[in-house]
């Protein structure tokens, strides 16, 4: 990323997308920022500016190491960030943490925070937006659902055999003698 390139973000100010963080958040509180992007569509963190997006600086030694042991020990499954450091003026650098959408997962903190990224905040997801992020990522299978209150005469029987001896290519009287056999 350029330096213009950075100003430019910093000019339009925090959004859904990009978060001004001091270096001397808690590994914590950053863990939730970086859950909050991933359980969305993505985003920047930008280290070394405050709320207002004056920029203060990196003041943190070996600050990639330690945003990569937030991703990876206080981020459920571990988040793989693209760190990137821009100096804004001498001795003033700020460093840029884009944090990818998840794909194929939900993630949670290290203490079981569940979070989502709203407009310029982050915050915890309810359960509702909790079912909905856990389907769109393919892991809730309705199909292998149980569902309540219903029995085998309910069923479609012929659907049934339909499944079992055209899709599957089983006779269901084979079947049926097996388990008698049992």
């Amino acid at each position: 990323m350029t330096k213009l390139e950075l100003l430019e973000i910093i000019r339009n100010g925090e959004s859904s997308y990009t978060e001004f963080k001091l270096d001397s958040i808690s590994p914590n509180e950053l863990a939730e920022v970086f859950v909050g992007f991933a359980n969305s569509d993505g985003g920047k963190v930008l280290l070394g500016l405050d709320d207002n997006g004056d920029i203060i600086g990196i003041t943190k030694d070996k600050i990639e190491e330690w945003v990569i042991n937030i991703c990876r020990n206080n981020c459920e499954p571990g988040i793989i960030p693209l760190v990137e450091t821009v100096e804004v003026e001498p001795a003033k650098k700020v460093m840029v943490v884009t944090i990818p959408r998840g794909l194929g997962s939900v993630y949670k903190t290290n203490r079981g925070r569940w979070r989502i990224r709203v407009g310029s905040t982050t915050r915890e997801a309810s359960t509702e937006e909790l079912a909905r992020l856990f389907q769109q990522r393919g892991m809730v299978h309705f199909d292998i659902a149980p569902v309540p209150k219903v029995g085998f005469g309910q069923l479609d029987m012929r659907r049934v055999r339909y499944y079992w001896e055209v899709i599957r290519k089983i006779k269901l009287d084979e079947v049926e003698t097996k388990l008698e056999d049992l």
